[in-house]
């Protein structure tokens, strides 16, 4: 498949049309002709293009490679993952201002958060969404400046489900998932209902299985079933959890990742605890931290420590306090 057939079936796969992603560098006459084979293009202008359509430039490439090329990228898989674009720019900006070491200062974050966000442009597609997870972000902070008794999680979580909509319907209408949609549900999936969460994860596992070879496409599968795992348990939906600790556990066996491994220690152990065993639970939980400190790892003992202690806030107030990574 060539060039222009690939981004007409990308197009195409997330219900855009040629003037819906034409702009000042491309024209919707010059598209059409890309699209046909009849028309070269420059890196400038193939990058604007897959901009339009939230699709990075590795991502392309990938997609385009030949079969025998794709096994070459799953032996590389290993690699760090990287990826262009300013929505990954903006994205890391986000996630900054949302992991300052000081978690209780969310007045500061506020105040932070929405000076990012008002640099973002609803009109332009990527942006859009990114400046409604901002919104939710500010919410959430919000929410936490709450006195215990003035919390309603019920109201906040339907409040969340009402300002996702336009995600939710946006990842129902693409046929073909990208990172761009992946990374979406990864970030948006705990403001959704439990049923759409099992429905859109679906989609979302086979396709990073489909790109395997994407370093990203392997880091976020592993991370998106931790982030459901959450939901899961936080909302006590039982049998999904134990079945997405199964999927986890089966991906990550014989991987040499032994962050991630140590973690699914801790989470199997918020599973006993609100489940059958606070003690054997708990139990599981300190030997994961007792392996980071072993391994010389103070930050993520220390994360997993406070992980804990919310963890034991909410078998006790499941309303009042929730865990989300």
């Amino acid at each position: 498949m060539n060039e222009g057939e690939l981004f007409r079936q990308l197009r195409k796969d997330r219900g855009l049309s040629i003037r819906q992603v034409s702009d000042e560098l491309n024209s919707v006459s010059f598209i059409s002709k890309f699209e046909k084979g009849d028309s070269h293009i420059s890196i400038h202008r193939m990058e604007r293009l897959l901009e339009n359509i939230n699709v990075t430039i590795e991502e392309f490439y990938y997609l385009r490679a030949p079969k025998a090329e794709m096994e070459m990228f799953i032996g590389f898989s290993s690699i760090l993952s990287y990826m262009t674009g300013p929505y990954f720019a903006y994205l890391t900006r986000i996630e900054i201002i949302n992991n300052q070491n000081n978690q209780q200062d969310f007045e500061k974050k506020i105040v932070e958060m929405k000076k990012l966000s008002a640099e973002l442009n609803k009109e332009i597609h990527w942006q859009k969404y990114l400046q409604i997870f901002c919104h939710l972000l500010i919410e959430s902070y919000k929410a936490n400046l709450l006195a215990s008794e003035e919390v309603d999680s019920q109201k906040i979580f339907e409040r969340f489900r009402v300002i996702s909509r336009p995600v939710v319907s946006y990842l129902y209408s693409v046929e073909n998932w990208g990172v761009f949609e992946v990374l979406l549900f990864r970030l948006f999936q705990f403001t959704f209902p439990i049923e759409t969460i099992q429905q859109l994860l679906t989609t979302a596992v086979s396709r990073t299985e489909k790109e395997i070879g994407l370093p990203l496409m392997r880091e976020l599968r592993v991370s998106l079933l931790f982030s459901v795992l959450t939901s899961f348990l936080n909302f006590r939906c039982f049998k999904q959890s134990k079945d997405t600790i199964e999927m986890l556990e089966k991906i990550l066996y014989d991987t040499e990742d032994s962050t991630n491994s140590i973690y699914m220690l801790l989470f199997k152990g918020w599973y006993q605890i609100i489940t059958d065993s606070k003690e054997k639970g708990i139990e599981k939980c300190q030997q994961a931290i007792s392996i980071f400190h072993i391994l010389k790892q103070p930050t993520l003992a220390k994360h997993a420590e406070y992980l804990l202690e919310v963890i034991l806030q909410n078998r006790e107030n499941p309303q009042e306090y929730m865990m989300f990574v």
